[in-house]
């Protein structure tokens, strides 16, 4: 066999060879072991609290000898950063518990309950109320604990892929080495914490944290978030744990700044006028006077109420229901913008492609059959974004989408001439439609 003969059939070779590790990863993802208890690896914050006592903690949690007084925690869902997280991450749910047990894991704070568990709280007073407890129950008034602060936590930014490394594969097996090795890429959070005095409104105390972990992800990120196991990371750390990180980071750093607390101190007191004055010793702030009117709201107007009979049957639903219905993915045309930059390697594969085998033939199909599959769904999804919002993604990356767009047609058709494909390949590479400027504004 000459020298240029053996060139011609390594690609195909290459190829096989991929498509096989495809398969064999695919199929993996099909394969389970038995729950173990307590295996799950990564988690920054595990364990349990019982008072004052700590099991299972992570030994870099800081934690006090002594608490520092009573705490609640308010996650406020109406800020900007909740929607965002929640659109983001709608399985990962509130932040809340995984804090409130770092909180009494330190031993540093003791947690009270101010969130929907008081309910339930209400519900047994209102029981023992109507005489419906047994007597000595022991449950009524002045016996709640007071929270001496409030502590309020934020998600600043949760980021997946930043700084990635993308197609390592590709500098092992050549430009068919995305089928397999799609790169790396890191996973970032940043997250605050406010400590405020409930009695005063004062801020005691304020924290910023971070935290990242890298994946390892096959087949060129082709499928994206599409497949739980093989095909969506080799290795892929929930972003939840990488939030849960951030959170702990932030709390460490508020409680090695609580260790050595001072507390800040006005002249003449806090909230008595200050050291800032304002218009100068000529326009000095006139002092207050008690001779003043506040005028009150007014009352909204009662519908009147008609009763046609003495009967009144009323009915009550309390079921709370906390979800956000996005009208559209604002990721989309990002989404297909990243699957369609990492199609390019494996299309100049399939040009270059001797004939398959029909084990190979499968993983290739299945690939193919994904990767438009994706397309297809950030198609239908920018189908119902507003026109506006079409126009400003566009202009941000509609000149580097055109770009790829016609490098991934002259690949293409690359593979098209390539008879060894056969014809179910070439009539799938032929139906992939591509996002273009006139698909997408209409002009």
């Amino acid at each position: 066999m000459s020298q240029n003969s053996h060139s011609n059939k390594q690609p195909g070779n290459q190829l096989k060879q991929c498509c096989v590790a495809v398969s064999a990863l695919l199929l993996t993802a099909c394969i389970s072991t038995s729950p173990q208890m307590g295996n799950s690896k990564g988690n920054v914050v595990s364990g349990g609290a019982g008072g004052a006592n700590a099991a299972g903690a992570n030994s870099a949690l800081e934690s006090c000898d002594a608490a520092l007084g009573t705490l609640s925690v308010f996650e406020d869902t109406s800020l900007p950063w909740w929607q965002e997280y929640r659109g983001r991450y709608p399985t990962l749910g509130s932040t809340l518990p995984v804090i409130r047990l770092m909180i009494q894991q330190s031993n540093c704070f003791v947690v009270v309950e101010r969130g929907k568990a008081m309910n339930a709280m209400n519900r047994e007073r209102e029981l023992m109320q109507s005489g419906q407890l047994r007597q000595q129950s022991n449950i009524g008034g002045g016996q709640m604990v007071a929270a001496d602060y409030t502590l309020s936590p934020e998600i600043q930014f949760a980021a997946k892929g930043t700084q990635g490394a993308k197609a390592l594969g590709g500098a092992f097996l050549g430009s068919l080495g995305a089928l397999v090795g799609g790169g790396v890429s890191k996973n970032e959070a940043a997250t605050t914490l406010l400590l405020v005095d409930n009695r005063s409104g004062v801020q005691v105390s304020a924290a910023v944290g971070n935290a990242g972990n890298y994946d390892f992800n096959i087949l060129g990120g082709m499928f994206g978030g599409g497949m739980a196991g093989g095909a969506s990371g080799f290795s892929n750390t929930p972003e939840g744990k990488v939030i849960t990180a951030a959170f702990a980071d932030s709390y460490n750093q508020m409680v090695k700044a609580l260790r050595n607390y001072k507390a800040q101190r006005v002249d003449g007191g806090l909230g008595k006028g200050g050291k800032l004055t304002v218009g100068g010793a000529e326009d000095a702030t006139p002092q207050a006077t008690t001779n003043y009117t506040v005028t009150a709201a007014p009352q909204p107007v009662r519908p009147v109420v008609v009763t046609q009979s003495q009967t009144r049957v009323t009915v009550s639903e309390q079921d709370d229901y906390n979800f956000r219905v996005n009208k559209y993915d604002e990721r989309a045309l990002e989404k297909y913008y990243d699957h369609l930059k990492n199609a390019a390697s494996w299309m100049s594969g399939l040009a270059t492609a001797a004939t398959l085998d029909d084990k190979t033939r499968t993983s290739v199909v299945m690939a193919m059959n994904m990767f438009s599959g994706q397309l297809e769904s950030h198609r239908i999804e920018l189908e119902s974004w507003p026109m506006p919002a079409k126009q400003k993604a566009w202009a941000t990356l509609g000149k580097r989408i055109e770009q790829h767009n016609s490098l991934f047609e002259r690949h293409r058709q690359a593979a098209l001439k390539n008879t060894d494909l056969g014809s179910d390949l070439t009539s799938m590479l032929s139906t992939i439609q591509l996002v273009t400027k006139a698909s997408l504004l209409g002009e």
